[in-house]
């Protein structure tokens, strides 16, 4: 508990600090009036906004289970999709490095080889990205 004869930069904390940490409290106390005012309406879940999240305030009730749970199989569905997509533009940047390969053996100097081994090299980048893409979103280092 805070130490009111200590001032509240002396105990390490801002007085903007403690002034919004006030603030959120009364608003709190509000809030949870309003929602015994509010049929069907339990809870709210409030996050910072400087968090990247979709919905920064989400009001619910008791009803909402199974919407919940409906919302965390289709993440989780999702979740899969991207790794399995993931995994297939691996083999398939894979398979871009077989041609490649196969196209260097073929000589240099000729001109059709060259203009394949640039379109390869092209569709090799952009399927490269694509997993770098996907490896962002699941929160994973570069494809490398």
């Amino acid at each position: 508990m805070p130490n009111k004869s200590v001032p509240a930069a002396a105990e390490g904390v801002l007085p903007s600090e403690i002034i919004a940490e006030n603030r959120i409290m009364e608003l709190s106390r509000e809030i949870s009036s309003l929602l015994d005012r509010a049929p069907g309406r339990e809870y709210v879940h409030v996050v910072a906004a400087s968090l990247p999240c979709h919905h920064h305030i989400t009001i619910g009730g008791g009803d909402d289970e199974t919407e919940i749970r409906a919302a965390k199989e289709e993440a989780a569905a999702a979740a899969w999709n991207l790794t399995c997509l993931q995994d297939r533009l691996g083999h398939v940047r894979s398979m871009v490095s077989l041609i490649e390969y196969a196209l260097e053996g073929m000589g240099i100097g000729n001109d059709e080889v060259n203009a394949l081994q640039t379109g390869v090299s092209k569709v090799y980048d952009d399927v490269t990205e694509a997993v770098d893409f996907l490896k962002s979103l699941r929160g994973e280092t570069s494809a490398g």
